[in-house]
């Protein structure tokens, strides 16, 4: 048993797309040609609807049950789902054979690949991460020998990209979950040259809205790992045909995370001054318009809202370290786009604690302000070109 994929070159993916779904369609007329009971079966009736529509994770879940990790319903205990499993993989073994086990699989493979069909299930932009939950990572899974090396490593790395935008409180953090056993059991394959079709998976998923993923959810094992594989794409970024703009999408939620606080006394990475001085970090720190607007909007927040005994210290802190904090304050309290009371707050407590703003002629603000409103519009354009 072997998975076998078709082209995703731009000149023939349309093609194969329409193979996959004549391979759906021929697969279960054969099928009825020979078992023609199984046409008055409700399985077989769902089992062969969800093939031809690309609903591929629940055709895997009919013949290998479904994968007792990252399930949504914790409330189930484990061993309901492995006789679950059980019971799928007895009806897959006495309803196909392993050459008809071999073309379903492949089917699925190649419709959560090439997503035949735009919908809004998961399986149109979570292929590789159901793929990985379902079949890679699956103890005990019927299809587990049809996965090779290279399919492997494209899942685990895509796995990444696609769970990227929704790293937030939704699914239980789920995707959080996901993100973190990528980075921490997986991350020996991780590989840059992934990296130019990831974003565009990235930014496919993230759509219209603005990346406000971040890491609060991932160890900080994870999030060694995180920023270092950033520094690996972007050492090739070049070669790689990827833009900062893009790296800066991964540099953004580490440097927002180097903000967080800990039991409301202290930041939870203490030697963030050392991290803000890594060389690729300051670069994107300096130069980024996105990294600069949203830790610009995290100070103000933690101004109005952090229980943070100790706010005023850290604020301080951590924009002495800051690439250009002092003209970053200044940015901040001359942006009408931030709310006033917010920005009176964040003045406040700049005041209280006596720091010294850059000493920059309105004209110089002005021109800053404009050129990092510039900077992040042109960053949101490479975004959405991407789409």
């Amino acid at each position: 048993m072997k998975i076998t994929l078709y082209s995703e070159e731009p000149s023939q993916i349309e093609q194969s797309r329409q193979q996959v779904v004549r391979d759906a369609e021929d697969f279960e007329r054969r099928y009825l040609e020979q078992h023609p009971e199984a046409g008055n079966d409700g399985v077989f009736s769902r089992l062969f609807y969800d093939l031809k529509n690309g609903a591929f994770w629940r055709v895997i879940s009919v013949l290998d049950g479904r994968s007792p990790r990252f399930c949504l319903n914790f409330v189930e205990p484990a061993p309901a789902v492995q006789e679950d499993a059980g019971q799928a993989r007895a009806f897959a073994h006495k309803s196909f054979d392993e050459a008809q086990l071999e073309q379903l699989i492949n089917i699925c493979a190649n419709m959560a690949v090439l997503v035949p069909y735009q919908t809004p299930w998961p399986g149109s932009y979570k292929g590789h991460s159901i793929f990985m939950r379902e079949v890679v990572d699956k103890k005990g899974s019927i299809f587990g020998e049809a996965v090779d090396e290279s399919f492997f490593n494209r899942c685990v790395n895509y796995c990444f990209w696609e769970e990227l935008s929704d790293m937030w409180q939704i699914n239980h953090g789920l995707s959080y979950r996901c993100v973190e056993e990528m980075l921490v059991d997986y991350y020996d394959r991780f590989d840059v040259r992934f990296a130019k079709k990831g974003f565009s998976i990235y930014y496919r998923n993230l759509g219209s809205n603005p990346p406000h993923f971040d890491l609060s959810g991932i160890s900080r094992q994870g999030i060694e790992r995180w920023v270092d594989f950033a520094k690996r794409i972007d050492a090739q970024r070049q070669a790689l045909g990827i833009e900062e703009a893009d790296i800066a999408q991964l540099i953004r939620p580490y440097v927002i995370e180097l903000m967080a606080v800990d039991s409301c006394t202290e930041l939870v990475f203490p030697d963030f001054k050392e991290r803000l001085q890594d060389a690729v970090v300051r670069r994107y720190c300096s130069e980024s318009g996105l990294i600069r607007v949203q830790v610009a909007e995290k100070l103000c927040l933690d101004a109005a809202y952090s229980e943070c005994r100790d706010l005023e210290r850290i604020t301080v802190e951590f924009l002495s370290a800051f690439p250009d904090g002092g003209l970053m304050a200044n940015e901040i309290l001359s942006s009408p786009d931030l709310y006033y009371e917010r920005r009176l707050l964040f003045s406040s407590i700049l005041a209280k604690r006596g720091f010294v703003f850059d000493e920059k002629s309105e004209e110089l603000l002005a021109e800053a302000v404009k050129k990092r409103k510039a900077k992040e519009k042109a960053e949101t354009a490479v975004r959405r070109k991407r789409l």
